[in-house]
């Protein structure tokens, strides 16, 4: 996997890659597809676009009863999110070398967590009795798969606190919906980037070579960190099950925020070439986070690696590639209109780290997941060390959690427009799937970290040392207990206008 990131990473700084031909490869001031006679060095684009996203998954967990044979992953919960996004954003450049900017505006963000229907636990307790009461009718007592009697994310707490109470009765589905989350809006971060359109490889210039650029791009968050309101007047759960009466241990903002504090870099190279009515592209490109916002939950407020058995908390490193054509249906020089049908596809690859989840909002300051009394006591489940930071830090659960490495797959078709000399339209359908991963992957600590614990057992996490991850929660992250996303599809519609000289 690290070879993998490696190459990844010397690919998108060495070698050619993708973007939308036509348009992505364009640098303003550069002659180009759209503007083959241009005589100004100068150039500039603005650039507005509207996206909506519909996400579907299945939020499934392990199943464990003790045995191997016993042990499946059932699918529990079904996860819903809506998202519209404002893009907005600029370029000036001067003879292939351009500046640029992007601000994404999330207008809407919303999750909703309900309970999935076709799939069977093994029973809940009052499941033979329902059967004696039933006979013939078996099907009354699970009518709809899983409900509020046996999903086990009811059943062991994690979604105590939000203000769920449906308990069906024999031969009723109850309520469908577990939680409707917070409706989300704000900014992530504000990209700021250049562009080169390496001065050789410019088709208009020389017929026999594509177009090439290089693309530097440059993640800063500007908006608030993303917390979750847990009871009804926002305070975090504490042990007693009440809301937290300290206020040290309450963290300040509690908010409808859609910030993640992450600082990143997203290194691309980009080559199109065209060919009668085809226009066609390959970008591939890597996205690496190295610094976090001092509010964030990756920086140094929620990092214990100095006393504990734990890696520092790390966004995932992302990269990938894309590929696409366009096709020509119409031109009219003189008019200087133009429609071209497009079709693109992406592979993209997601590597293991502290993520915002499917399940943020179901974990964030769960009773279930929070620090406790308990927490230092039971030395069956943590260590047995009483540290007041960590216990302040984490005694609501922030809600981040180690995710798998996983794949993403997306293709989007559309037409783009050329309405005049100086304006793109632009219109799209694209449809993405996540294959399957683990969203709850946090391992269980370090075995003899110097100057964490003494290495009492060789080979072995002493559960009552130091030597354990304060953020591994037994009932989440232990093979049996772990949340897993299957069958993720997302829809997307995407709308833009171009405007450039």
């Amino acid at each position: 996997m690290k070879r993998f990131v490696i190459i990844t990473i010397l690919a998108a700084v060495f070698f050619p890659s993708i973007s939308f031909a036509q348009s992505e490869t364009w640098v303003a001031g550069a002659p180009s597809t759209w503007q083959m006679n241009k005589k100004q060095p100068l150039g500039f684009r603005i650039n507005m676009a509207f996206r909506y996203e519909n996400e579907n998954s299945a939020l499934s967990r392990e199943d464990w009863n003790g045995t191997s044979s016993s042990f499946s992953i059932v699918k529990d919960l079904t996860f819903k999110k809506s998202t519209s996004i404002l893009d907005f954003g600029g370029e000036f450049g001067f003879k292939g070398f351009s500046l640029f900017f992007n601000l994404p505006i999330i207008l809407s963000s919303q999750a909703t967590y309900g309970f999935r229907s076709g799939s069977t636990y093994p029973g809940y307790s009052e499941y033979n009795q329902c059967l004696l009461n039933h006979v013939g009718e078996e099907s009354k007592c699970d009518p709809s798969g899983v409900n509020a009697r046996n999903s086990t994310t009811v059943t062991d707490g994690i979604s105590d606190g939000l203000g769920f109470s449906d308990t069906p009765l024999d031969g009723q589905a109850g309520d469908r919906t577990l939680f409707t989350g917070k409706k989300r809006s704000g900014l992530d971060q504000l990209h700021l980037g250049l562009k080169i359109n390496i001065p050789i490889f410019n088709q208009i210039e020389d017929r026999s070579k594509p177009f090439w650029i290089f693309v530097i791009d440059l993640g800063l968050p500007v908006g608030d960190t993303m917390d979750f309101k847990r009871t009804g007047d926002g305070s975090p759960v504490c042990g007693s099950g009440s809301p937290c009466s300290d206020p040290a241990v309450q963290r300040p903002v509690l908010n409808s925020a859609v910030g993640r504090g992450v600082y990143d870099i997203t290194l691309s190279s980009v080559m199109s070439k065209f060919i009668g009515r085809f226009d066609s592209f390959f970008r591939i490109y890597a996205t690496l986070p190295f610094a976090y916002s001092p509010d964030s939950f990756y920086g140094k407020d929620y990092n214990f690696t100095d006393n504990w058995g734990m890696k520092s908390m790390k966004a995932p490193i992302k990269g990938g590639f894309e590929f696409g054509t366009d096709i020509n249906v119409y031109k009219n020089k003189g008019s200087k209109i133009a429609i071209n049908l497009f079709g693109r596809g992406a592979i993209r690859g997601v590597f293991e780290g502290q993520d915002y989840s499917e399940g943020y909002e179901l974990f964030a300051g769960s009773p279930a997941l929070n620090i406790t009394d308990d927490f230092y006591t039971n030395s069956v489940d943590h260590p047995g060390t009483y540290d007041p930071v960590l216990a302040n830090r984490l005694r609501y659960f922030p809600g981040i959690t180690t995710v798998e490495n996983y794949l993403i797959f997306e293709a989007q078709l559309g037409v783009r427009a050329r309405i005049t000399e100086w304006a793109i339209f632009e219109i799209g359908y694209g449809l993405r799937h996540h294959t399957e991963h683990f969203i709850t992957y946090a391992d269980r600590g370090i075995d003899g970290k110097a100057g964490v614990a003494a290495n009492t057992t060789a080979g072995q996490i002493d559960l009552n040392t130091k030597e354990i991850n304060p953020y591994f929660r037994p009932n989440i992250d232990s093979t049996g207990n772990r949340y897993r996303i299957q069958e993720t599809m997302i829809h997307s519609f995407l709308i833009s206008v171009k405007v450039m000289y």
